[in-house]
């Protein structure tokens, strides 16, 4: 059975140091993407550099420089280079597209099996692996979201679903929305915790946590959070991350400040709807769970 085809988009800004371990996995892929873009988001390091050496050597790894001079935003600047490598495509000659993080090295088999997953359930619309990060030289499944949701870094779509959503929205959130849209249009959204891949920088070194637990509570208000909603995701945030107190109240203080300053929601009132409701049934489930 001939494997699905597949495209690999990935955002990179100033992965000089990271971006050869995931070309090198990639290369090294037992089924290999048709094409691997990497967007040079308008890096200041050798980035640009390390892609044309690849390219030099596999036609199938190409660079687009990103010129346009934007501040750095998590979120919406990285969906937003994205989109600029999906501007390049055909999106019609492929099965799935893939959002790949620059920072990442994929085992041999990823791709094989990502394929196989999408051929052997039709409903399938997205799935991924799972993050490891490196402590104390061990390599350690990071536990920074639910167990049936698919990191940011890795999300690999098929193309039906990505185009009936609409594509991934530029904004914070962009990484919940998608998977929250597939399942609102009736597609089913799988995590393979079989498919490990190292991460080779830490979730939100960039930003920092707490700023990144202020944007993540901005996030509830894009998704049209209800209050009581956006407070059990801000005390979740904090069982999980130290300090769980500030995480807590910087969470919250993220919702509240895109609440009042009327910043608007990414998805429509309808699909606000579904996804309040489907949070709901979430925590109902957890709460029967409890008193089993």
């Amino acid at each position: 059975m001939q494997l699905l085809k597949y495209v690999v988009i990935t955002p990179a800004y100033n992965e000089e140091e990271y971006l050869p371990f995931l070309l090198e996995s990639m290369i090294g892929q037992t089924h290999q993407a048709a094409q691997l873009i990497i967007v040079n988001d308008g890096s200041t390091d050798e980035t640009a550099k390390v892609v044309e050496k690849y390219g030099l050597q596999h036609d199938w790894i190409k660079l687009v420089n990103n010129t346009k001079k934007e501040k750095r935003a998590p979120g919406a600047k990285v969906v937003r280079a994205f989109l600029l490598g999906f501007e390049q495509l055909d999106v019609q000659d492929y099965d799935f597209i893939v959002k790949l993080d620059a920072d990442l090295s994929l085992p041999e088999h990823y791709f094989e099996t990502i394929a196989k997953h999408f051929q052997q359930n039709e409903q399938l619309g997205m799935v991924g692996g799972v993050c490891s990060l490196q402590e104390d030289g061990v390599w350690i499944v990071e536990k920074v979201a639910d167990d049936d949701h698919i990191r940011g870094a890795l999300k690999a779509y098929r193309t039906k679903i990505y185009n009936k959503m609409g594509g991934l929205r530029t904004a914070m959130g962009w990484d919940t929305v998608d998977e929250l849209l597939c399942r609102y249009y009736g597609w089913q959204v799988k995590v393979d915790p079989s498919l490990v891949v190292k991460h080779h920088r830490p979730t939100n070194k960039e930003v920092g946590f707490l700023k990144g637990s202020f944007k993540c509570g901005k996030t509830f208000h894009y998704m049209r959070y209800s209050f009581l909603l956006a407070l059990l995701g801000s005390l979740k945030r904090g069982m999980v991350h130290k300090p769980p107190l500030k995480t807590i109240w910087y969470t919250l203080k993220g919702y509240i400040s895109a609440w009042c300053n009327n910043e608007p929601p990414i998805v429509d009132e309808q699909q606000g709807a579904y996804i309040r409701q489907y949070r709901y049934n979430k925590i109902q489930k957890k709460i029967k769970q409890l008193f089993k």
